[in-house]
């Protein structure tokens, strides 16, 4: 039979490309006129690879097979150029599928070609390649280029396959790159399929990904945490110092995947024990998301054989602010170390639950605790304990009886204020005097009475009598302090003066005289003070009256002889209202570690 066409190759291609045919038979027979001619060069098939039509697609394949060369490869990059991405990917599937000798090389050689235009086609077939690992070389060279654009793409391609055991390096090493999409593709990849040999890696990094790249990242390590033992978990502790709340919570996370939660959390309170206070609050605060998970095991080291995990396990368990510590909270009440009687006091006071008064009042006997224990009761409230409270009123101490005066302006019993003027006429010590008036006062004003002569109580509680012995200038402060004075000055040639509010009274008498100013000063003076002053010729330092309080003292030599500024130190420090602060610094007082500086500019 004659063909139907004698036209030439090229005619007939011509044809095909422009859909100049009739039928369906008209076009078959020009598909087999090119399938029958002989020297096909791969510029005249290649573009057929790229058009939507399947016949010309499946004539492609059948004629492509019949040169499969490097020329091939080349023609395909020319026609990858400004070709739609749905035309670029059914000609891949046709490249690729044709299995050309030599085909990775080649690419590879069209990569680090001159011409950025083969570069950026060639860059395109591969992208769009299958991933197989024989290709795989050749997205390595684009991932691990600086120069091929979005570098990530190709490795999250890589991704897709099994790790090859050479390959791994390469994984580990992209896991310090630069880019973060990089880092991240890496760390995911060696998560979910290099678990084990990866977890140090992956540790270290937890704190660097983002938000869902940490989410598998935790997934993956909690599937193989059971079976790494107890060293994976000293690896996790150092991240619950972190900053960043997420990753102590993905820390966490990872944690109660573990079975044995008691020897965990014993191993986070012993290093926490080691933790800056700012650190051991941080974790901490990412402990009470899991509150009901880890309470159970933290309480039973409450009663841990080690001394330094009871007071760490008392300081966490006190935070999730559960009645349930409390039965082992009072157990610590006795427990051989003052620190930690103190500070299970402290924590039962904070609940303010009545079950621990019995056990409270009976450490009222503790010496070493006695304070806290005081304090304690106080928050409480029980009037059963008023009783006990008040027989300390006698303790020598006087920050034992201060201690108690706090604790009864917390008690709603109407013998209350009776106690307190008693003890603002009557204690031998004026600060313990100052601070009962202070607080009759203020239960006056809560309970709306009225203290009787109170102008006289007022007096007795903050009059220092001096005695026959004491040094002059003791009788001077303390009069300065009796009247409410801010400052004591003594200068030659003046009397004796008293700053009261912004004006210098004079406390009467002479003016003084060089050797009295300086007989005064030198009385409450040490040799060493002296010595310092006449070397120096002016000397700053605390100077202590029993029973009349501190003053911060300045002495100084002029022209005319020495003399002396004493400022009166009050009793009691003034409160953030008193000073004109603004009210949220009062939280200041709930930090209990670390150093909170109040300063100017300079």
């Amino acid at each position: 039979m004659r063909p139907l066409f004698h036209s030439s190759l090229q005619d007939n291609l011509g044809k095909l490309a422009h859909n100049e045919y009739a039928s369906e038979e008209e076009r078959d027979a020009l598909l087999q006129a090119v399938f029958e001619a002989q020297n096909i060069k791969p510029r005249d098939v290649v573009w057929m690879a790229y058009r939507p039509e399947k016949f010309l697609r499946d004539g492609a394949v059948r004629l492509l097979r019949r040169i499969r060369t490097t020329d091939t490869i080349n023609q395909f990059v020319v026609e990858s150029k400004g070709k739609t991405e749905t035309a670029l990917r059914a000609a891949v599937d046709i490249l690729f599928g044709l299995r050309i000798p030599g085909i990775e090389k080649h690419l590879t050689a069209l990569l680090a070609s001159e011409d950025e235009a083969v570069r950026d086609a060639t860059r395109r077939l591969i992208f769009e390649a299958p991933v197989t690992p024989a290709l795989s070389s050749l997205f390595w060279n684009l991932a691990e280029s600086p120069n091929s654009g979005n570098r990530n793409t190709y490795l999250e391609r890589l991704a897709s396959m099994e790790v090859a055991d050479n390959d791994l390096p390469r994984w580990v090493k992209l896991v310090q790159d630069d880019d973060p999409l990089v880092r991240a593709t890496a760390l995911r990849f060696l998560g979910e399929k290099r678990t084990i040999d990866s977890v140090d890696l992956i540790v270290d990094n937890l704190a660097r990904v983002d938000y869902a790249t940490q989410q598998q990242l935790i997934t993956a390590l909690t599937r193989v945490a059971s079976s790494l033992g107890p060293d994976f978990v000293d690896r996790l502790l150092p991240l619950m110092a972190s900053g960043e709340a997420g990753t102590r919570s993905a820390v966490f996370k990872i944690f109660l995947s573990l079975e044995n939660r008691h020897d965990l959390v014993k191993k986070y309170l012993k290093f926490s024990k080691g933790l800056a206070g700012w650190a051991r609050d941080r974790a901490l605060d990412s402990m009470k998301e899991f509150g009901p998970d880890l309470l159970e095991p933290t309480i039973e080291l409450l009663n841990d054989p080690d001394e330094d995990v009871r007071a760490m396990a008392l300081v966490v368990a006190g935070s999730f602010d559960d009645p349930r510590i409390i039965p082992a909270t009072i157990s610590l009440l006795k427990d051989d170390d003052w620190w930690l009687r103190v500070t299970a006091a402290d924590t039962l006071g904070r609940f303010k639950d009545e079950q621990a008064m019995a056990a409270l009042v009976t450490t009222l006997d503790d010496p070493e605790a006695r304070w806290a224990a005081v304090e304690a009761l106080g928050r409480i409230g029980d009037p059963r304990s008023l009783q006990p409270l008040a027989k300390l009123l006698a303790d020598p101490a006087p920050e034992v009886r201060i201690e108690v005066l706090l604790a009864l302006r917390n008690f709603n019993h109407p013998k209350i204020l009776d106690a307190l003027k008693k003890v603002a006429s009557s204690d031998p010590d004026r600060v313990v005097r100052a601070r009962a008036l202070e607080i009759a006062e203020r239960v006056a004003r809560r309970t709306q009475d009225s203290i009787e002569n109170n102008d006289e109580l007022r007096d007795s509680a903050l009059k220092v009598e001096v005695a026959e012995n004491e040094p002059r200038l003791h009788g001077l402060l303390v009069e300065t302090r009796n009247r409410g004075g801010s400052d004591f000055h003594l200068a030659v040639g003046l009397p004796p003066l008293v700053r009261e509010s912004s004006d210098l009274v004079s406390l009467g008498g002479d003016a003084c005289s060089a050797a009295e100013c300086e007989a005064m000063i030198r009385e409450v003076l040490t040799d060493d003070q002296w010595r310092r002053l006449e070397e120096e010729q002016q000397l700053d330092f605390c100077y202590y009256i029993p029973r009349a309080g501190r003053y911060r003292s300045n002495i100084f030599l002029d022209h005319k002889g020495f003399n002396g500024v004493f400022r009166v130190i009050p009793e009691k420090p003034p409160t953030i209202n008193d000073i004109g602060l603004p009210g949220h610094l009062e939280e200041i007082a709930s930090h209990h570690q670390g150093l909170v500086l109040v300063c100017g500019p300079s």
